[in-house]
């Protein structure tokens, strides 16, 4: 079975660009609702709702598995010194430098995983039966396309992470399916230690604080920029 050209195809690329958007909106909002479903809980439902598009049936264990399996491919110190040239694409103005930089790496690595598994599941594969390192290698190969949809994409997820009432409702609903399975709410709290854990190991790999001061200059200008226009 060919991926593109078709209906199913077209709705799982829906849901893996809206999980995307909504990881990096994680990534920079200090809301409450953000901050109890966070990137890994993102990542999750995603997955949930590709799973109930083609028809499968995993445990929140496996979906763990998947995320962690994908991510120590993904976060990694070389791809967080690329990801510091991304956050110009994301103009937020206040915005701490150590958090916006999550933003880009929270939506190419989401778009990744969830590129990875329509793969997969377009192939007649089940995904949670796929060895880590072709699962890493399948996975890494979508990061370019990624960063591509980030740079289309970047404005609109700096104005819609000030948005309340979008956030507020895309949060609540993802939460809200979470917490429909047994010990959602702590399945997502150690997905979210993980996903920083990754990042801090690499960002001291990567000596990312002297990049990131290096980027300061840009992020300001990004941001007078967006509130000029």
């Amino acid at each position: 079975m060919t991926e593109e050209g078709t209906d199913k195809y077209t709705e799982a690329m829906g849901i893996v660009k809206k999980h995307s958007f909504l990881a990096a909106i994680a990534a920079l909002s200090p809301y409450p609702t953000t901050d109890l479903v966070g990137i890994g809980g993102v990542q999750v439902t995603m997955l949930i709702r590709l799973s109930e598009l083609f028809e499968l049936s995993a445990e929140l264990e496996e979906y763990k598995n998947i995320i962690i399996g994908a991510l120590d491919g993904l976060i990694t110190g070389k791809f967080l010194q690329g990801a510091a040239s991304m956050v110009k694409w994301i103009p937020v103005v206040g915005t701490i430098l150590g958090d916006i930089i999550q933003a880009p790496i929270a939506f190419c690595t989401t778009y990744a995983l969830g590129r990875a598994m329509i793969h997969f599941c377009m192939q007649g594969v089940d995904i949670t039966t796929v060895d880590r390192a072709e699962l890493q290698g399948q996975a890494k190969g979508y990061i370019q396309e990624g960063k591509e949809l980030l740079k289309q994409e970047g404005r609109n997820i700096g104005e819609k992470s000030k948005d309340k009432q979008y956030v507020k409702e895309a949060f609540e609903d993802m939460k809200h399916l979470l917490n429909s399975f047994a010990k959602g709410e702590e399945f997502v709290k150690e997905l979210s230690k993980l996903f920083k854990g990754a990042y801090e190991t690499a960002k001291k790999n990567a000596e990312l604080d002297k990049i990131l001061i290096g980027q300061g200059k840009e992020i300001k200008e990004g941001g007078k920029n967006a509130r000029n226009k």
